[in-house]
């Protein structure tokens, strides 16, 4: 009974070794899937932010061009509001990118990686940085 009872105690904590490995690897996965999809929202928070520091960037024209220096300075600090929402997105966009990259890749994930790292590049090139 002893060897019996020995075998099972080894045979058991394997398999408890085994559970929390595929455990810890499903929260893993799910905290980089938590991840891009923070990442995805901050991709379009951005894209969005693009769009309004444009807006913002004509209306500082034509005040500009209508010889209105205080309406200009009011709508440069918008733009320059925005673009300070702009850069924390953009860092925190790294930051992620950063973690993403760190994690060792489960099976089949490394075309989610490299996903990743080309949306980064493409929002780049978008934002001329």
């Amino acid at each position: 009974m002893s060897a019996f009872s020995s075998w099972f105690d080894e045979l058991e904590a394997s398999l408890n070794q085994q559970w929390e490995a595929l455990l810890g690897t499903q929260a893993q996965q799910g905290s980089r899937q938590d991840l891009l999809r923070e990442a995805e929202s901050l991709r379009h928070e951005l894209l969005d932010l693009v769009q309004e520091i444009k807006e913002w960037q004509g209306r500082v024209r034509r005040a500009q061009s209508a010889h209105q220096p205080e309406l200009a300075a009011r709508a440069q600090k918008q733009v320059n509001r925005l673009m300070a929402q702009g850069r924390a997105r953009w860092d925190r966009l790294g930051a992620i990118g950063q973690v993403l990259l760190q994690q060792p890749a489960a099976s089949g994930s490394i075309w989610d990686q490299l996903e990743t790292e080309q949306a980064l590049e493409d929002l780049r090139r978008k934002l001329n940085l």
